[in-house]
């Protein structure tokens, strides 16, 4: 989840920590925004470097109560390859989450979070979610990180936004490629529950990638409410794990000094 130390968030860790334990969960991450793309408008280091103090900060304070890991959710870390290394050699971090939210594609230039999808063509989109769809699996394939997060997060804004029904099947060939990289280098795929109560309303990926996933040999989940303020603070996560359950997995992950902690779905 994220706090006021990202760009976007809306909530301090201990407002993070108070719902989480009034919600009865056991364990939240706190993994704050580092978009490489915007390294020195969002002030990146010294705001993940406050994230990481915090939550350590909350992990003391709540013991007992909540474990709170610390993390980080690092966007584009192929674009500036300097920043992303800086980042990783000033901090000690419990998971690094690895992500795409900017993509070159022809007049686009931005996070697909600000695009203004009416504007755009099918064949406008679709070329943007071939771009979208490469540069994850260049990072699955050569950055340094443990989860992969929001497969078809891209979805969110086009369908759930803009309303544009668009289907990711001419896709799922590089999908499949994502996948059977992560699985090969051992890392774990988010089921994102951000948008469960939602008018978009789905798990990013769905359970149909979900399932082509397993069938692939993955193993290895994680859950991620990607929440950005309280109110949606463990949103999702029982649905997600339902899910996980009825496709066969029969357990996640956790991390603490980077390690995948398997906890079973009973």
């Amino acid at each position: 989840m994220h706090t006021v130390n990202s760009h976007d968030g809306k909530q301090t860790v201990w407002e993070a920590c108070e719902t989480a334990i009034a919600k009865g969960l056991s364990g939240i991450s706190v993994t704050d925004h580092a978009d490489t793309w915007f390294f020195e408008r969002d002030k990146t280091l010294a705001n993940i470097a406050q994230s990481v103090e915090r939550a350590k900060e909350a992990d003391e304070k709540y013991k007992g109560k909540l474990r709170v890991f610390h993390g980080v959710e690092v966007g584009e870390p192929l674009s500036y390859t300097d920043r992303t290394a800086k980042l990783l050699e000033q901090n000690s971090f419990d998971l690094v989450i690895g992500s795409v939210h900017s993509v070159v594609s022809g007049d686009i230039r931005d996070s697909y979070s600000r695009i203004d999808w009416s504007e755009k063509t099918d064949e406008e989109i679709h070329a943007f979610l071939e771009k979208y769809f490469t540069q994850m699996y260049e990072m699955t394939v050569g950055a340094d990180f443990d989860i992969l997060a929001h497969l078809s997060c891209p979805l969110r804004y086009l369908n759930g936004k803009y309303d544009r029904h668009v289907s990711l099947d001419s896709h799922s060939d590089v999908i499949d490629e994502i996948l059977a990289a992560n699985i090969e280098r051992g890392r774990s795929l988010e089921i994102n529950t951000s948008g469960i109560g939602t008018p978009f309303g789905q798990f990013m990926p769905d359970a149909a990638i979900l399932g082509r996933y397993r069938k692939l040999g993955g193993e290895m989940i994680t859950f991620g409410t990607d929440a950005h303020d309280s109110a949606r603070v463990g949103c999702g996560l029982a649905e997600a794990a339902e899910l996980a359950r009825s496709l066969g997995f029969d357990r996640y992950n956790y991390y603490e000094n980077r390690k995948a902690i398997p906890v079973r779905l009973d």
